[in-house]
């Protein structure tokens, strides 16, 4: 090309230009580094991206440590979710060290003082009379933004006899006891389970029974509960010589208990749907070559109020090992479900006291603690090798079920065939305690030593490649020969799978002037 042309060239170069509210729209579809990378184009493009509402929004959000929720609020601005989080922030900051309450109470003869958390209310057990069991359920409003501690209300709920387990729900109006006594007509120790009304007192309005009895033939030492929807389960844990458990459902508006097995040894269990359980188990058989460290039981009954026993419809088989020394004890923990509510008590709808940013729903954490060479049964809590938290989301579970044909035995689902549905998390949360463990929907939080962290688990399935594992599992030299691990990363992790780590949301440490006798860690929607 000659100098003339180039001159000519030069003279005529064309130019576009782009209103701001466009481009302003293409910045607001990408994530917060793409906005930051936008703003390096020019100073124009750094102009636009300062003055973007979602910019302003997203920094402040990374700064606060949260993430955008899967699903946001629609009735508000970015302006105005920001301005929301400002609010928060400073809050927050007037919130910090000021969270400590000391609460009297009279000691209950042979149990430990425990405190439980209720969406905004904490409980504990009382004895009315000293020397005597537990027979009160002590209930306080937890103090708040708008209003300190002794401002909260107080409630007392008395009982008839000794309560070895109880649960309060006051959007729901409810207050549920059980009571374990002998009735005077016989010496069969009989499981009472009374539901009353938060606001009265007496039996609940919506209850066509106010206590619910089951015989009981063995000394009942523990109870797992879980009142979901219309449905209350228990998983009774009794003095028996065969080490079994009892799993006992009511639809507790009506009355009707809909079933009644038993299983071996399990200690819990959770809902991913109104009528589908997940029961976990722990394999240590040292006579075979290969061993499952557990597996998931997923279980269904009928949803219409029907009594017999769950259809066991599906075992979801975790990872093999070959190393025969090793043990494992597998924990499930439901997380909040805004697709099971009662269809027969109305909730009260709560205004969130702190946080504007709900947690997310249907996760199941399945927690793992991996022992190698430890076999002494004497050892209550003996030291894990490794450990871990495998993250399910209830989506998948309900996928496997549907992926099922029909069939009248349970169908076994090996581990390569669903791994890629789930996400572990074990890179970072190690000597976990069932005490020191909590979790709530997309978030969870430890203790350990003194500081209480918090997590947000929603990075975790943003990352995980199904393809890519999907084509891994199909290979046959994985499919034939068992993972030679000693330790759970490996047994859940490979390079074409790995998922993200949780994002720490916050930590803070707990005084060394507050004694640590016990501490139990708990969290729900409003507070942890």
């Amino acid at each position: 090309m000659g100098k003339g042309n180039a001159r000519v060239k030069a003279k005529y170069t064309s130019k576009y230009f782009l209103p701001e509210d466009v481009i302003s729209l293409i910045i607001a579809l990408g994530t917060l580094e793409d906005m930051k990378r936008w703003r390096e184009v020019s100073r124009v493009f750094r102009l636009v991206v300062d003055r973007s509402p979602i910019f302003q929004y997203l920094v402040l959000l990374n700064q606060l440590g949260y993430i955008e929720p899967i699903n946001p609020r629609q009735d508000l601005s970015y302006r105005e979710k920001a301005e929301r989080l400002c609010g928060h922030q400073k809050k927050l900051q007037n919130l910090t060290g000021s969270g400590y309450v000391a609460v009297d109470h009279r000691g209950v003869q042979g149990h430990p003082f425990r405190l439980r958390f209720f969406r905004g209310l904490f409980a504990h057990l009382n004895a009315r009379s000293e020397g005597t069991e537990a027979d009160e359920i002590v209930v306080y409003e937890l103090p708040s933004l708008k209003k300190t501690f002794p401002q909260c209300e107080v409630w007392g709920f008395d009982t008839w006899g000794p309560i070895t387990e109880y649960y309060v729900d006051r959007s729901m109006d409810l207050v549920v006891s059980f009571i374990c006594d002998s009735t005077n007509d016989s010496d069969i120790p009989v499981l009472t389970v009374d539901l009353r009304s938060f606001n009265t007192g007496w039996a609940h309005p919506a209850v066509a029974k106010a206590r619910l009895e089951l015989p009981v033939t063995d000394a009942l030492e523990s109870i797992h509960y879980s009142l979901t929807g219309d449905y209350l389960m228990a998983l009774l844990d009794c003095d028996s010589s065969d080490d079994t458990y009892d799993i006992v459902g009511w639809d507790w508006p009506s009355g009707k208990q809909i079933m009644h097995m038993r299983i071996e040894s399990r200690d819990s269990f959770a809902f991913v749907w109104p009528n589908v359980l997940v029961i976990p188990s722990s394999l240590s058989n040292i006579d075979k070559d290969l061993e499952q460290i557990g597996y998931l039981d997923i279980y269904t009954f009928d949803s219409n109020g029907k009594e017999g026993a769950p259809r066991h419809i599906a075992t979801l088989q975790l990872p093999e090992t070959a190393d025969k020394n090793a043990t494992t004890y597998i924990t499930v923990y439901p997380s909040r479900s805004s697709f099971i509510k009662s269809r027969t008590v109305p909730e009260i709808e709560t205004e969130s006291r702190l946080y504007d940013i709900p947690p997310e729903d249907g996760v199941v954490c399945v927690k793992i603690l991996y022992f190698r060479g430890i076999r002494d049964q004497n050892i209550l809590y003996p030291r894990p090798r490794s450990s871990g938290i495998l993250l399910i989301h209830h989506a998948s579970i309900l996928d496997i079920i549907h992926s099922l044909p029909q069939s009248g035995h349970p169908h076994v689902v090996p581990w390569f065939k669903w791994a890629h549905k789930t996400v572990w998390t074990g890179a970072s949360l190690e000597d976990i305690h069932t005490n020191h463990f909590t979790s709530f929907g997309h978030i969870f939080a430890f203790l350990r030593d003194r500081e209480i962290v918090l997590y947000d688990l929603r990075p975790c399935f943003l990352t995980v490649d199904v393809d890519a594992f999907s084509r891994f599992s199909r290979h046959e030299t994985y499919r034939s020969q068992p993972v030679q691990a000693a330790v759970l990363n490996s047994l859940f992790k490979s390079g074409k799978n790995r998922a993200c780590d949780p994002k720490i949301l916050s930590s803070f440490a707990i005084p060394e002037w507050i004694e640590l006798i016990e501490p139990v860690i708990t969290l729900d929607d409003e507070h942890g």
